[in-house]
């Protein structure tokens, strides 16, 4: 049972680690592994301990999916923003104001 508790910690702690990085599919990939290492330590659990280990899982996961939203959402301005420039690049240079001298 040690050695699945430990890939488990091995598994969200990569799945943290993702989520930091904004990457998102290694966070696809780092939740499958931890759903997968989850399942066969909740197979050896007494229910108690079951129930308590699985109310961790959710956190981290709910931690995780709220936490990509939120990335997406930010880097979702930032192309919005980088598109605006694009265009602003793109666009002829104007000159809206004439200059006149007296002399």
């Amino acid at each position: 049972m040690i050695e699945t508790e430990d890939q488990l910690e091995v598994e969200a702690a990569a799945l943290r680690q993702a989520v930091i990085r904004d990457d998102f599919a290694a966070v696809q990939l780092a939740a499958r592994r931890y759903v997968q290492a989850l399942e066969i330590e909740l197979k050896q659990l007494p229910p108690d301990r079951a129930h308590a280990r699985f109310q961790t899982a959710l956190e981290l996961l709910e931690w995780a999916r709220r936490s990509i939203c939120i990335s997406r959402g930010r880097m979702a301005v930032q192309l919005r923003n980088l598109q605006r420039l694009a265009l602003y690049r793109k666009a002829p240079l104007r000159f809206s104001s004439r200059f006149q001298f007296d002399a």
